[in-house]
C-alpha cells in the first residue's frame, strides 16, 4: 500500500509513514518472508564521475588502490552466482537479482544476456537494476523491455542542470531526462506493466528541498507501481563521511540487510550488505564472508551460527566494538526500525532489541 501511495505524497509524508508504528509492525511481520537479494557487481566500469561515490576518489587518486580494478566480473564467477540463485529458487525461496555496485552495470559486456539467463531459471525471480540513465538509448530501452526486467531505478539525483554537472561531473542532465521519458513512453506504448520505473533524487544540502514540481512532471507519465523518491546523502559503511542524513532516533538499531542480502563484489568477495561496495578493493574484515568461488551463500543462509547471524546478535545487544564500519554507517536508517525495546527481556537476555 505504501509503495502505491508514495507516488503521490511529498517526501516528508513518505518518511513519516515509513517510520510509523503500523509500518514497522507490518515490516517485522514480513521480515521472515523477505526475498533473498543478490546484489551483484557485474562491472566496475562507469561513465560518470559522481563526487559522492567512493569509486570516483579511487580512480582519480594519484596512487589509486592497487586492489581496485576497473573490470567486468569473470564468466566463472557469474556462473557461480547463477548456480547459487538457482539453489535458493529451488528451495522455494523468493529471489531478487540486483546488478549494482561501483559501476554502471548496463556497461557489463553480457548484461542483457545474464538477465535473460536469470529469467530462464524462473520468471518469478525479480530483476532490479540501478542505472544513471546515460545508457538508456532507444536500443537499450527496447532490450530492457524484452529481457524481462522487473524494476529500473534511475539515479537522476537532482532537478538542476548546473548541480547535475557539479555533482555528477558531466553535462548530461537533459540527456538523462530525455532518456527517462523515452523509457516511460516505450514501456507505456508496449502495454506492459513491467518494468516498474523509479526515479531517485538526492537532497544534497540536507535542507528542505522541494522536488514536487519535477515529481509531478514524471507522475503524469508514470503508471502502475512507478514512483519518484528523495534520499539524503548517507554514509555507506562509513566510507562517505559527508553524510547529511539526520534521523530522529539517536544511536543504532539493528540492520536488517545482513539477514537477506547477498552482496558479491566484482572479484567474488561476499558481504551481507550493499554499503560494503563502497570500500572498493579494500576488504572489510569485520563483514567479509569469503569468496563465492569457494563459499556458498546458500550454506551461509541456513547456518544458524553463520557470520551474518552472529553480527545480528551483536547488533541486537547494541555491541559495535567489532563492527567499526557498521558503527559509522547510517544507510540502514533509510528503512524502518523493525525492532523494539522491551526492558524486562533485556534484563533477562542481555539483548536490547527484539
Amino acid at each position: 500500500m505504501l509503495n502505491q501511495l508514495r507516488k503521490y505524497l511529498p517526501p516528508p509524508s513518505v518518511n513519516l509513514l515509513t517510520n510509523s508504528l503500523a509500518n514497522r509492525l507490518y515490516s517485522r511481520f514480513l521480515s521472515n518472508r523477505q526475498e533473498v537479494r543478490f546484489s551483484c557487481e557485474l562491472t566496475t566500469k562507469c561513465n560518470i564521475f559522481c563526487d559522492f561515490c567512493t569509486r570516483t576518489h579511487f580512480v582519480e587518486k594519484e596512487n589509486p588502490q592497487e586492489e581496485f580494478l576497473v573490470k567486468d566480473m569473470s564468466d566463472a564467477l557469474v556462473e557461480k552466482v547463477l548456480e547459487e540463485i538457482e539453489r535458493f529458487h529451488n528451495a522455494g525461496m523468493r529471489v531478487c537479482f540486483a546488478p549494482m555496485g561501483l559501476g554502471e552495470q548496463v556497461l557489463y559486456k553480457k548484461f542483457f544476456e545474464t538477465c535473460e539467463r536469470v529469467k530462464n531459471i524462473s520468471k518469478n525471480i525479480r530483476i532490479v537494476i540501478v542505472t544513471n540513465g546515460i545508457q538508456l538509448t532507444e536500443n537499450d530501452c527496447e532490450k530492457i523491455l524484452f529481457c524481462g526486467l522487473d524494476e529500473v531505478s534511475i539515479s537522476l539525483n537532482t532537478n538542476e542542470v548546473s548541480l547535475y554537472k557539479d555533482r555528477m561531473g558531466l553535462n548530461k542532465y537533459e540527456m538523462v531526462c530525455n532518456n527517462i521519458e523515452r523509457l516511460l513512453l516505450l514501456r507505456n506504448k508496449s502495454g506492459k506493466k513491467k518494468p516498474s520505473i523509479f526515479i531517485q533524487y538526492i537532497n544534497f544540502d540536507g535542507k528542505k528541498n522541494n522536488f514536487s514540481k519535477d515529481i509531478k512532471r514524471w507522475v503524469r507519465l508514470m503508471k502502475h507501481s512507478d514512483k519518484c523518491y528523495v534520499h539524503p546523502l548517507v554514509s555507506q559503511a562509513g566510507f562517505f563521511p559527508d553524510s547529511n542524513f539526520n534521523h530522529k532516533l539517536k544511536g543504532h538499531f539493528p540492520c536488517t540487510q545482513l539477514l537477506w542480502r547477498i552482496v558479491i563484489k566484482v572479484n567474488g568477495d561476499l558481504y551481507p550488505c550493499d554499503p560494503a561496495f563502497y570500500s572498493g578493493g579494500v576488504k572489510i574484515n569485520s563483514l567479509l564472508l569469503g569468496n563465492i568461488s569457494n563459499t556458498s551463500p546458500y550454506e551461509i543462509q541456513f547456518d544458524l551460527n553463520s557470520k551474518p547471524k552472529r553480527i545480528a546478535r551483536q547488533m541486537r545487544k547494541d555491541d559495535y566494538s567489532r563492527l567499526p564500519e557498521c558503527d559509522s554507517c547510517n544507510t540502514y536508517k533509510l528503512s524502518p526500525n523493525i525492532f523494539f525495546k522491551i526492558p524486562l527481556l533485556r534484563k533477562l537476555s542481555g539483548y536490547k532489541w527484539f
